[in-house]
């Protein structure tokens, strides 16, 4: 997932946080909690807490299609809650309609990678 200049940095681990509150509600899954082990490591600074407040508002922008150049796509575009966070197709459309050369992966653990992108460019998802 990409996220824009226009979304704080501390905004990343939150939107992860709501979709997958989300998928719960949406599917009727049972609350997750997580796995033991995977709470050693949460990348939410200390000094800025996880709140509801701040997991709604990722969840609001996680679906907001505005934030894209053109208005029309939203993260959940390509990163589908109902298919574990992933898309159902081998290339995803881009803005303005336009194909790229890989596919949308699943974030759903995400929040507990160590390297991002592609290519591992990036160390944190603030980055």
């Amino acid at each position: 997932m990409t996220i824009r200049r226009t979304v704080a940095p501390w905004l990343a681990p939150l939107l992860l946080v709501a979709c997958s509150a989300h998928a719960t509600r949406s599917t009727g899954a049972a609350e997750m909690s997580t796995p033991e082990g995977l709470d050693l490591y949460r990348p939410v600074p200390a000094d800025n807490p996880l709140t509801p407040a701040k997991a709604a508002l990722g969840e609001r922008l996680f679906f907001e299609p505005l934030l894209s150049a053109d208005g029309e796509l939203s993260c959940s575009s390509c990163h589908k809650p109902q298919h574990a966070f992933s898309d159902t197709v081998a290339v995803s459309a881009g803005v303005y309609g336009r194909r790229g050369t890989r596919n949308a992966p699943s974030i759903l653990n995400a929040v507990y990678g160590t390297s991002f992108f592609w290519d591992g460019r990036a160390a944190t998802l603030e980055d």
